[in-house]
């Protein structure tokens, strides 16, 4: 029997592409959504705007809405016991936790880019990271279309969180965002740039600049459907999950404790 879907933001750009790929998908089934806007396109599907009106229905739960919206959802996901798959970006630090609490009652795969390009990135990244960490300065460069609201993009800051803790530094004193006027590198900084505008799917790219050399180690998504390859491959693995919090790196076997 397929596993039953439900889609939080199954409006949006994404919403959309995750309900067309699940149409496509043996084994899942989406079943109704959950977002305050019907689809402009023909759904067939329930779609409402309270979570516990078709929470039942389902067996997971994809996220591709906004920060306030998984949280209005995420208790009644604990209440019924549904696994949650979680694309969705800009979390505040209380929000996480609250998440990672959840989690300790159901599974739930938060991943801020669900490309499996990017959790190969990462990894290559983390080990760059280990190597000469004086020798060589990081700078992040992220781009995205001109209607990405959060900035720098969660893929971009969980790089610099990788960088930061396989360097053994504290992100949150050693991060800079932009440059403006005089801004003379300091010891250990990990810089963000972020770019927006027409319609960038998501480029991604990590220089380690040296004195001598530089390595770029950069990532660029063409379409959006990249992303959906990721969500099916998490659905399958949480569906059997009873609890755990995870991420598309554990998915794909490239975690290595970060």
């Amino acid at each position: 029997m397929p596993e039953r879907v439900v889609i939080l933001g199954i409006s949006g750009r994404m919403g959309r592409l995750v309900f067309s790929r699940l149409k496509e998908t043996p084994g899942f089934n989406c079943v109704g959504g959950i977002d305050r806007n019907q689809p402009d396109y023909e759904a067939g599907v329930p779609v409402l705007a309270n979570a516990a009106d078709v929470i039942e229905l389902c067996d997971l739960i994809v996220d591709f809405s906004l920060p306030e919206a998984t949280m209005s959802v995420l208790p009644v996901c604990v209440k019924h016991g549904k696994g949650m798959v979680i694309g969705t970006t800009g979390y505040g630090k209380s929000q996480l936790e609250k998440l990672q609490t959840a989690s300790k009652t159901i599974p739930i795969l938060l991943s801020y880019n669900m490309s499996v390009g990017v959790a190969m990135m990462r990894k290559l990244v983390r080990q760059m990271a280990g190597f000469f960490p004086g020798q060589y300065d990081v700078e992040i460069i992220e781009k995205h279309h001109k209607d990405k609201k959060d900035a720098p993009s969660g893929t971009a800051y969980l790089l610099g969180r990788d960088i930061a803790e396989r360097r053994k530094i504290d992100l949150s004193e050693k991060a800079v965002f932009g440059r403006n006027g005089v801004s003379l590198r300091k010891k250990d900084e990990v810089t963000f740039h972020s770019i927006r505008g027409g319609s960038i799917v998501g480029d991604h790219e990590v220089r380690f600049i040296g004195d001598s050399d530089q390595i770029v180690i950069s990532h660029s998504a063409f379409d959006r459907t990249v992303f959906t390859d990721g969500v099916v491959l998490s659905l399958e693995f949480i569906k059997e999950k009873k609890n755990g919090w995870y991420n598309l790196e554990d998915v794909v076997g490239v975690n290595d404790g970060l």
